[in-house]
């Protein structure tokens, strides 16, 4: 990759977290750059797992404008053991939420997974293991994985179409070395670097390019 394309990479990444900040995402930067996996505890486990899973296949806005009364009808993620003791019960108030059979079950199932094992074997096959190990439970796939694994606060990076794009366009074989990049240049931990570049692709006004690649161009400018 040429001197001048690697600066217009990163230029476009600049410009591009300052668009998304400007949009108001400034918040959910600033809260993945702050994330600790030693941090992570079984409620905010429990919650990001669940996360993950409903928003696989929709957008963040739909998962976002429902996720209050999701919580309140998992009993606010309190404990697996809280949810497993509860799960007819959570199933049937969750459901009327968000109408979707298998995903409900399949955050029930993980709970009960969780409150079978110990949140700290958990913690520690993902430690010992990374994202991978997360495809155990239902709708974490071998993408999704890696969005689990960065809202845990892990540095990595999602391989989703977006991402893949964006690394093709500058010349990268994988997103995971465009990022960590960027990461080099800019300071921004390599979380950071996934989630603004995602945000953009997921935000971009599509209406205005003929292209995503022209987006890109513009976003340089």
């Amino acid at each position: 990759m040429n001197e001048i394309k690697t600066e217009s990479l990163f230029q476009f990444y600049l410009n591009a977290k300052q668009q998304m900040i400007d949009a108001g995402y400034a918040g959910e930067i600033d809260w993945e750059a702050d994330m600790q996996f030693e941090r992570v505890d079984e409620q905010f486990f429990l919650a990001q797992v669940a996360w993950v899973i409903l928003c696989s296949g929709f957008r963040t806005e739909v998962i976002r404008a429902r996720w209050e009364k999701i919580e309140t009808a998992l009993l606010g993620f309190e404990s697996a053991r809280i949810i497993a003791d509860h799960s007819r019960c959570c199933f049937e108030e969750a459901i009327k939420v968000f109408g979707h059979r298998d995903k409900i079950n399949s955050i029930i199932e993980a709970a009960e997974y969780v409150n079978r094992v110990g949140f700290e074997s958990v913690k520690k096959n993902i430690a010992d293991n990374g994202p991978e190990w997360l495809t155990r439970f239902r709708f974490i796939g071998k993408i999704t994985c890696f969005h689990l694994a960065r809202n845990l606060g892990l540095d990595c990076v999602k391989p989703d179409r977006h991402l893949v794009r964006i690394a093709d366009f500058w010349g990268y074989d994988e997103p995971a070395t465009m990022c960590k990049a960027i990461e080099a240049v800019t300071g921004d931990r390599i979380g950071v670097v996934d989630l603004v570049l995602w945000r953009w692709a997921e935000s971009y006004p599509r209406r205005m390019y003929a292209s995503f690649e022209e987006a890109m161009e513009d976003t340089m400018n």
